[in-house]
């Protein structure tokens, strides 16, 4: 073969490698095909197969037993994060404070399927964007104020306060608490440095904003019934509870 023959043969076969099609990065990996939620109108739901984005609107008053997502999945694929333990997508963090310079929380879903990289099952993630309310906090007066102490000698009490419109990542800036037999106030503001994130949501207690309490505050908390009312973010007006918060030492 002539030197001139080579060098057809050889930029013809460069051209067929050239022309040939590229290995899909995301071959073999999970995904979702449809999705929807129970107790979640069509109308508050946007997916975004291409993007893997799930956008959610979220009301007022989210179901006690939350959204349960309804899947079509690709074969062979399940959910390995992004759910609660009772199946519900994970809302909280919609709920819980930013932060220091912390942007606004999304959710997940976590996808697995059967294949292998090496010893790990191949994943794909997909954004939950939540759409949050506007209108201001408030308390939902038909349900108690209750809260839970680790231990006897523990310093910190976890106190959960039922809200309307907490799912916009909201700051706690201070509480306040009087005593309704003796009219004292206790309570305590969080502005320290710009202030601080002492608020977060829990999976098992929707609708609730938890927050630590620092019982060596004022000298402590005498047992009793006390009106309770906070400011959440900077410059926002104070909010009082309707239903007292009953606390025994």
């Amino acid at each position: 073969m002539s030197t001139l023959s080579k060098i057809l043969v050889l930029s013809l076969f460069a051209i067929f490698l050239s022309c040939e099609k590229p290995e899909d990065p995301d071959a073999g990996k999970p995904f979702i095909k449809s999705v929807s939620f129970k107790n979640l109108p069509a109308k508050d739901l946007k997916f975004d197969p291409a993007r893997r984005t799930i956008i959610i609107r979220l009301p007022a008053v989210v179901p006690a037993e939350g959204y349960i997502p309804v899947l079509e999945l690709s074969d062979n694929t399940e959910v390995i994060g992004g759910l609660t333990n009772t199946g519900a997508l994970n809302i909280t963090p919609a709920c819980g404070c930013r932060g220091y310079d912390k942007p606004k929380p999304e959710g997940k879903l976590v996808l697995a399927n059967d294949e292998y990289i090496r010893t790990y099952r191949t994943q794909r993630s997909y954004r939950v964007i939540f759409e949050s309310p506007t209108a201001p906090l408030e308390p939902i007066g038909d349900l108690p104020i209750t809260y839970s102490r680790r231990s006897p000698s523990d310093n910190f009490i976890e106190v959960a306060l039922p809200l309307k419109n907490l799912h916009q990542n909201p700051g706690l800036w201070s509480i306040g608490l009087k005593n309704l037999d003796t009219g004292k106030g206790y309570g305590y503001n969080f502005a320290l440095a710009g202030g601080q994130c002492v608020n977060t949501c829990k999976p098992s207690l929707p609708n609730r904003m938890i927050m630590w309490y620092d019982l060596r505050s004022g000298g402590g908390l005498p047992s009793g019934s006390y009106e309770l009312s906070i400011q959440a973010n900077a410059g926002g007006g104070d909010i009082t509870f309707p239903q007292p918060f009953v606390y025994k030492e």
